[in-house]
This record gives C-alpha cells, sequence and structure tokens, in this order.
C-alpha cells in the first residue's frame, strides 16, 4: 500500500504536468533507505550532513547517492534534489479535508 502511495504522480500549481514526471514516477523504485536519502537531498543536505543523520559512514551515502541517480535516471545531485522537491510538494501538501477529520484522523474540534 505505502509503495503504491509513494507511486502516484498528481499535478499541483506551481509544476506543469510533465515536468519531472517521468522521474517522479521512478521515485517507488527506490529502498526505505535511499528514499530518506532522497528527502534529505531535496532538503539540500551534504553528504557529510546526511551520513551524520543517519549513522553511516559518507562512503555508504555516496553509494546511496549513485544509486538513487541510477535509480531515477537523472545526472547529478541536484536534479535528485529538485525531483525530491517535487516529490515532497506533490505527496505532502495538506489536501482540503471534507470528512470532518483531521490528517491525523482525530475529529477536528470547533464545529
Amino acid at each position: 500500500m505505502e509503495e503504491a502511495r509513494r507511486c502516484e504522480v498528481a499535478t499541483v500549481r506551481g509544476l506543469r504536468q510533465g515536468d519531472w514526471a517521468v522521474e517522479l514516477e521512478r521515485v517507488c523504485l527506490l529502498s526505505d533507505r535511499e528514499e530518506q536519502v532522497f528527502r534529505l537531498l531535496g532538503d539540500g543536505h551534504s553528504n557529510r550532513a546526511i551520513s551524520l543523520r543517519l549513522n553511516v559512514t559518507e562512503r555508504t551515502v555516496k553509494a546511496h547517492v549513485a544509486q538513487i541517480l541510477e535509480k531515477l535516471r537523472v545526472e547529478s545531485r541536484l536534479q535528485a534534489g529538485i525531483v525530491s522537491y517535487a516529490h515532497r510538494v506533490l505527496n505532502e501538501s495538506p489536501a482540503p479535508c471534507f470528512c470532518g477529520f483531521g490528517r491525523d484522523g482525530d475529529r477536528r474540534s470547533g464545529r
């Protein structure tokens, strides 16, 4: 289920349909650890900062970055970072909720 959610590509204001669409569809190919590195790339973190945050060596981070570039079929960590940012915008933007529940499933107060 989680993998299917990660693979969905939507259109949001500010991103034209087709901008990075192929790369965004390939995000679901990333392992859990690669996805963690991918998110941190999107935040602009260096390999060193990522290694400290994930408690792994820089060499391990470089290996994950190489795998991310290959799986997304992008040429640079900058492109991977752009795809990561677009993925976050498309998949983590708060969606309007009309069911009376918040994003965490709790009943909203103030009705």
